[in-house]
């Protein structure tokens, strides 16, 4: 069941604001059933491992909470931690696991075809983020029910934001929700699926074919890449957008996972304005406890390569995933060393450009299947192919997405402030966008492989 597809936004969520209304006493209950349903809706057959997920850590977390003074807190936090990675680990890597050691030993080595888990990345971070913040002195969840809504709650579930339960622990027993702020989450539930079903699926039309296919000269080559980066931010983006716009709506604020990416001057200023959420888990759970910038240079270079390396599998079970969190590990580690004093010091445009295009370039290693596909779309990018110049038409909606990053900024300030036009103007926008979910069947959000 997706954001933007009819049957979400025509049945299950007008039943579940129904509901919600109805038992608002028991909300947390009722939110909690409801995305239960809402997971069981894309393969019933995982519901069982998300709650043996939420059991196992909210029953290591008691453990952690009752003895975290003594040797045996830590124990019980390592043991939880080590479970929820093993359990990623089976249902996530062992296929890649598995045909690493076919290829390296020349042996057939017997692999799980058991299919990946909706979410399991995102409610394992979190699964392990409780017990270390728990270990640390956060305090426990009071209620399983509650400690299963953090974990479940659909908006955030399938992909983010990555949320923390001492931020949203207090948001459980506050039942002051004002009209303003479902206003604020109708909104921005709006402006995501606008920019989902207008622009992010527009650009998957230019971007998919010229990635399937070789393209046939550079230019094709860098009208592909431009449509896949500004693709993928719109479809992450509205996801988050939606997904805030949501948790406003059923009383909830949920962290922000984007500040303008594209804007950013370096690739450390870009990971501080991408997928936010992901990379304070990273800064917080395996950056700082390295050591973090306290080492030598060498160590800290060292430490940047290893985290951004591990958050590229994160992503997913293939080597190019691997390289491209190694390869902004690198950046990274090179602008800690030496390149940040160097870009400082040019035009901000030119630190602006540099960054665009290293962050562009690390797409091709995140879109394409595997590594000889990217070497062939890299290589693309600089030939000297006559192929046919792309139609206005595949350039026009890249020119549309770059203008939109320019006025995305000014649109998320909420809550807007009310006024004839921008009312006439999402209404307009909020039926377009309607009359495309009805005409075309809904494509997944990407982040929903991972």
């Amino acid at each position: 069941m997706l954001f933007h597809s009819p049957i979400f936004l025509f049945w299950f969520l007008p039943l579940l604001l129904t509901g919600y209304a109805i038992f608002i006493r028991q909300r947390i209950l009722f939110l909690l059933l409801g995305s239960y349903v809402f997971y069981m809706w894309w393969n019933p057959f995982f519901l069982p491992l998300l709650l043996g997920s939420t059991i196992l850590n909210f029953w290591i977390g008691k453990k952690v909470a009752a003895q975290r003074e003594v040797a045996a807190g830590k124990w019980w936090m390592g043991f939880g931690v080590f479970l929820n990675l093993l359990i990623l680990g089976f249902f996530k890597y062992q296929g890649m696991i598995g045909d690493t050691l076919t290829w390296a030993i020349g042996q057939n080595i017997p692999t799980f075809s058991i299919g990946l888990p909706l979410a399991i990345s995102f409610f394992t971070f979190e699964g392990i983020s409780y017990l270390v913040d728990v270990y640390r002195g956060a305090a426990p969840a009071r209620t399983f029910t509650e400690f299963a809504c953090f974990i479940s709650f659909f908006p955030h579930l399938i992909a983010g934001p990555i949320i923390r339960f001492p931020a949203i622990a207090p948001q459980f027993s506050d039942l002051h929700h004002p009209w303003i702020e479902r206003a604020e989450g109708l909104y921005r539930f709006i402006l995501g699926l606008s920019k989902k079903v207008l622009l992010a699926d527009t650009l998957a039309l230019i971007a998919d074919p010229i990635f399937a296919l070789s393209p046939t000269s550079a230019a094709e080559a860098w009208l592909g890449l431009t449509a896949y980066t500004f693709q993928i931010y719109f479809d992450f983006s509205s996801y988050t957008d939606m997904a805030i716009g949501l948790g406003l709506i059923f009383g909830f604020r949920l962290p922000e996972n984007f500040d303008t990416p594209y804007f950013s001057k370096s690739i450390t200023e870009f990971w501080r304005r991408w997928h936010m959420t992901l990379s304070a888990w990273i800064r917080d759970y395996l950056y700082f406890p390295l050591g973090g910038s306290r080492r030598s240079l060498p160590r800290v270079a060292a430490n940047l390569i290893i985290v951004m390396t591990l958050a590229g599998l994160w992503h997913g079970a293939a080597w190019t995933f691997v390289l491209w969190g190694l390869y902004y590990g690198v950046l990274l580690a090179l602008e800690k060393i030496v390149l940040l004093d160097l870009l400082k010091k040019l035009p901000t445009i030119l630190q602006h450009s540099w960054t665009v295009l290293l962050v562009m370039m690390g797409w091709i290693l995140f879109r394409t299947p595997n590594l000889s596909e990217a070497a062939q779309y890299s290589r693309a990018l600089f030939s000297s192919g006559t192929g046919a110049m792309p139609e206005w038409w595949a350039i026009a909606p890249v020119c549309i997405a770059l203008l939109f990053v320019f006025c995305e900024p000014r649109l998320l300030r909420c809550p807007p402030r009310f006024s004839l036009r921008l009312s006439l103007g999402f209404a307009v926008l909020t039926m377009i966008s309607l009359l495309i979910t009805f005409g075309s069947e809904s494509s997944p959000f990407i982040y929903f492989q991972f």
